[in-house]
């Protein structure tokens, strides 16, 4: 049986639009292709784990780039992460991202160990 892309809603396109009809969010449109996560829900849940950080802070700090070529999933395994003598010690918000703010702006922010483990 072969699948008639006619009927298929978004035959001519490769994005949906949802409409959201939660009362917190009334009306608000996502359009979001395949590839994307749509950041409205997901948003909250890592909210807690992201800070702006102030640029003398980054000094101080990682890149979460740096972070991950050090640490292994063996190493979290092992929970060798907690361990301030390991390689593989993450610091709670020790490590950062350059966020795209628009316009031209890049904010730092400051990331959680357990963001960070996400990330690995």
């Amino acid at each position: 049986m072969w699948f008639p892309l006619k009927e298929h809603e978004i035959a001519n396109t490769d994005y949906i639009t949802i409409i959201v009809s939660k009362p917190k969010y009334p009306g608000i449109r996502i359009t979001t292709n395949g590839n994307q996560l749509v950041s409205l829900y997901a948003e909250a849940r890592f909210r807690q784990h992201i800070k702006r950080a102030a640029t003398e802070e980054i000094e101080h700090m990682e890149h979460l780039v740096d972070v991950l070529l050090r640490v292994t999933q063996q190493y979290i395994v092992y929970r060798r992460y907690n361990d301030p003598d390991h390689q593989a010690y993450i610091p709670d918000f020790g490590a950062y991202i350059i966020y795209d703010g628009g316009n031209g702006k890049h904010i730092p922010m400051k990331m959680s160990r357990q963001m960070v483990l996400f990330n690995v």
